[in-house]
């Protein structure tokens, strides 16, 4: 009987050490299909803006916090993100205190911003920011949308020459005017002189021709 017992832990020994190996070497592909902790992927985000009605803010900003990537309301409020789960976006708009919402992981958000009791009178939006009439120092020249309309030039930005004060358009002669040089204020530095666009709050390498100019409200220089 003890011969027996003996021989069955023999046998038992080799299947245990055969089956070690694999249970080894489960183990690295178990890690490998694990994603580090902390890294979330991209989510898509559907969105509504609402004032203190419950009605649907168009054109209101929302960007990713950190970055360029973003998006605006369409007329009834909703907007479309693409965005890391763990993301926090700011919502702003002229006239309404901004506001920062923590993603969380949701797909579905809705946001209801509150009105500012800052008379509008004093606030100036420029390309970056709001600021106080009082604390801005520069110049700022505004391109309203009559303007826009008589506008005959198909180029944008051929368009804004002799409109903006310190705005110099230079033009290779193409209707297109794709190669159009715009210099504000003239040569700054010995790089790259190109001004910063920012459409609807977004910053973009991009230069204005691309954008039909029956779709611009209004310039900002």
């Amino acid at each position: 009987m003890r011969k027996s017992v003996l021989l069955a832990r023999r046998l038992c020994l080799p299947t245990l050490l055969a089956t070690a190996p694999l249970a080894i070497a489960a183990l690295p592909a178990l890690a490998a299909a694990t994603p580090p902790a902390g890294v979330l992927a991209d989510i898509t985000i559907t969105g509504q803006v609402n004032d203190e009605n419950g009605a649907g803010l168009p054109g209101v900003t929302v960007l990713v916090k950190g970055t360029s990537n973003g998006a605006t309301t369409d007329a009834s409020g909703k907007f479309t993100l693409t965005a890391p789960a763990a993301a926090t976006l700011v919502i702003s708009s002229v006239g309404y205190v901004a506001q920062e919402v923590a993603v969380a992981g949701h797909a579905t958000l809705t946001i209801a911003l509150v009105p500012t009791t800052q008379d509008l009178s004093e606030v100036v939006v420029t390309g970056y920011q709001t600021q106080r009439k009082a604390d801005l120092t520069g110049a700022v020249s505004v391109i309203k949308p009559e303007e826009i309309k008589g506008m005959t030039s198909q180029s944008v930005a051929v368009n804004l020459q002799g409109r903006v004060p310190g705005v110099q358009i230079t033009t290779d002669g193409s209707p297109s005017g794709a190669n159009t040089a715009v210099r504000i204020r003239g040569f700054g530095t010995l790089g790259n002189n190109d001004p910063l666009y920012v459409i609807d709050g977004i910053p973009t390498k991009e230069g204005i021709n691309q954008i039909n100019q029956n779709d611009i409200e209004s310039i900002q220089v």
